[in-house]
């Protein structure tokens, strides 16, 4: 069974591991407040359906599952950013973002419907991050 803590880390690796720290900061902020928001854990904002699109169907789930278990990521620089972003979530260090809870692909042709709603809204690196109440 997988840890809490590893759950959020392949969520980060699997979103986010070829963006910047920042962006990768803003991607765990969303599962953060999301948690709060809903007052749940990590773990279950991670693998809520249609959420984070790397948990979306069985076949990303497998892929996603047996790399970890292989040990394809733990020594790469990008695995070791989600380890440090994942640390710094836990000891409340990212509570300083803004309570962003959606993100999306800047460079999208068409943005999500759900875009329209977004408030707070920034750009950092690929993605355009906000706030849907």
């Amino acid at each position: 069974m997988l840890t809490e803590m590893t759950i959020l880390m392949l969520t980060l690796f699997s979103e986010a591991s070829i963006c910047s720290e920042m962006e990768m900061r803003a991607v765990a902020r969303t599962i953060q407040v999301r948690a709060e928001d809903r007052r749940t854990s990590i773990h279950v904002e991670c693998l809520r359906p249609y959420q984070y699109s790397c948990w979306n169907g069985y076949a990303k789930k497998h892929k996603i599952l047996r790399a970890y278990r292989g040990g394809q990521f733990h020594a790469s620089p990008a695995w070791k950013r989600c380890r440090l972003v994942a640390y710094d979530m836990y000891t409340g260090r990212l509570r300083a973002l803004p309570r962003w809870n959606h993100y999306y692909r800047a460079d999208m042709k068409t943005p999500p419907e759900w875009a329209k709603k977004l408030t707070q809204t920034k750009v950092i690196g690929l993605h355009v991050f906000g706030r849907i109440d």
